[in-house]
């Protein structure tokens, strides 16, 4: 969910608010810029772009404790998007789900590959596999 998709929608005189309401977010004021949308939300009359205010306002409201400051990170040299790791993963994805034949993809068993790899990839798997494997292996 991102600002940009929802300044197309938004009235003409009200976007100046919300790139204000941006802004707070940006520099890692939650509440207000939470508070800000829901101004806006009172103040437009179309229901398209009153649904799409408040979607971004929900799911802002839902991902609360994720949000970061991304002015303190960028100037802090850290990484404040992850859009290339997703990108690059939808790429893959995506082009393993469009094969044919047997290096094709299923979009079902997707998933459940993808959590093993990353869990591989984060030493999660190998956490998890030392307290198993023992209870496996016992000798009969």
């Amino acid at each position: 969910m991102k600002f940009q998709n929802i300044f197309p929608v938004v009235p003409k005189d009200l976007q100046e608010e919300l790139k204000g309401a941006k802004w707070t977010l940006w520099h890692g004021r939650k509440e207000e810029c939470c508070e800000k949308l829901k101004r806006i939300i009172d103040k437009v009359d179309d229901e398209k772009s009153r649904k799409r205010l408040a979607q971004l306002e929900q799911y802002l409201t839902n991902n609360f404790d994720l949000l970061v400051n991304y002015e303190e990170r960028k100037n802090n040299q850290q990484p404040f998007t992850s859009h290339v790791a997703e990108s690059t993963v939808e790429n893959l994805v995506n082009s393993r789900c469009r094969q044919t034949g047997k290096m094709k993809w299923l979009r079902e068993g997707t998933h459940s590959l993808l959590q093993i790899r990353c869990a591989t990839y984060s030493n999660f798997f190998n956490q998890l596999w030392n307290s198993i494997a023992p209870k496996l292996y016992q000798p009969i």
